[in-house]
């Protein structure tokens, strides 16, 4: 599955982890920090660090300073990014790999993966967090353009 998302992201220029990314940044209203990106998406600071580092080199995001707390930093899209973002929300392969399931059959592979991920937060020591708003998606395809 994740071979295809890559496959899919390809034309894009944009890896699965960097469209992750997008989307937790995006989710979280352009005001995300590294470490938010971290928690959300279960992975090491420093793995986060170098995921933005090429984000940013790529034009995807800006970091800047919170005006604030000036030991911060802010990550927010940039018009670029927002149209990666854009460009990448679309999981289609995502849909044909769940087609071969019934509404029954993904409501309950979502309600499974969720507790998991709860649970593999808690055993990290993060709070549960409501995964299902960036990666749950419904998995049916939607309708429109």
């Amino acid at each position: 599955m994740f071979r295809l998302r890559e496959a899919e992201l390809k034309p894009y220029h944009v890896s699965p982890e960097q469209s992750a990314a997008l989307a937790v940044v995006r989710g979280l209203n352009n005001q995300a920090t590294p470490a938010e990106i971290a928690r959300w998406l279960f992975r090491k600071p420093n793995t986060v660090s170098a995921i933005l580092k090429v984000m940013e080199k790529k034009g995807l995001i800006k970091k800047s300073r919170d005006p604030y707390a000036k030991n911060i930093i802010r990550v927010s899209l940039t018009e670029k990014g927002e149209k990666a973002y854009k460009d990448t929300f679309n999981r289609e392969s995502v849909y044909r790999i769940m087609s071969v399931l019934t509404k029954e059959e993904c409501e309950c592979f979502q309600t499974c993966l969720d507790k998991m991920m709860a649970k593999a937060g808690t055993e990290l020591g993060i709070e549960e967090r409501p995964i299902s708003i960036f990666f749950g998606v419904d998995y049916e395809k939607p309708e429109g353009p």
